[in-house]
């Protein structure tokens, strides 16, 4: 019967398992406006700095409702999918 074919067709597709990776834990954030895909849980400022090719004496703001929020070098933060977050160079005064 045609039945059997279909049946053991659908299971050697993936053998039932998931093809995903053991540890699909990967979020997107957006720097500046470029896209990273990362698999950390945390970052520091300065991290995400140096993911993006930020200078570091640049400050570094993680976009939000009402104020946004600046991140400091030290700062460690939970990364969650969707973030955006801008960087902005030191005041100059003269």
């Amino acid at each position: 019967m045609d039945t059997h074919q279909t049946t053991q067709g659908n299971d050697d597709k993936n053998h039932g398992r998931d093809p995903r990776p053991p540890n699909p834990r990967t979020v997107t954030i957006t720097v500046d406006g470029k896209k990273f895909e990362i698999d950390q849980h945390a970052m520091t400022g300065a991290q995400i700095k140096r993911l993006a090719g930020i200078d570091p004496t640049y400050k570094l703001f993680l976009e939000q409702r009402g104020d946004d929020l600046p991140i400091p070098d030290d700062k460690r933060i939970e990364m969650k999918d969707g973030q955006a977050f801008y960087s902005v160079p030191p005041a100059t005064l003269g």
